[in-house]
């Protein structure tokens, strides 16, 4: 059974592992600043600085996928919008239901904070037509790479 959870401390590790075996993987189509930006944002969520988040899930005690995101607000608007910066499958759980559990747990965490919209960048080359199609069954819309929603 797949738990989803939110990440301490204790999970750097096995996030960072996870990380590269899925940068290794990609090979040298995984872009340099993508690295930078996916290590910097999960390393930042374990600091109290910005409405940074990083769930877990996990599968009979082992990582099985990762998903990190921000709210960002825009003061002069008096808007916030949440946008998800890395969503991470192990390949063997990929097409089943972990993508989607960890999306929900995002927008309802997104939710809480009263965000008004929610992003999502396909940029990673893994299944990205197959997840905007999903996410606009979902009642997300594209636009360019972004697949966007708003919430209530």
């Amino acid at each position: 059974m797949t738990i989803i959870r939110r990440a301490t401390l204790d999970d750097l590790d096995a996030i960072l592992a996870m990380l590269e075996d899925h940068i290794a993987a990609c090979g040298n189509d995984y872009p340099q600043p993508e690295r930078t930006v996916v290590a910097q944002t999960i390393l930042s969520s374990f600091h109290h600085t910005a409405p940074l988040v990083v769930f877990l899930a996990e599968s009979d005690g082992t990582l099985t996928g990762i998903a990190c995101a921000v709210a960002s607000s825009y003061l002069w608007a008096k808007l916030i919008q949440t946008e998800i910066r890395l969503v991470l499958v192990d390949p063997a759980h990929r097409g089943g239901p972990t993508f989607l559990r960890l999306v929900k747990v995002v927008r309802n965490w997104a939710e809480e904070k009263k965000s008004v919209q929610i992003t999502f960048t396909l940029a990673s080359g893994i299944d990205d037509e197959r997840i905007a199609q999903t996410l606009e069954r979902l009642g997300w819309k594209r636009t360019g790479i972004d697949m966007v929603r708003d919430l209530p």
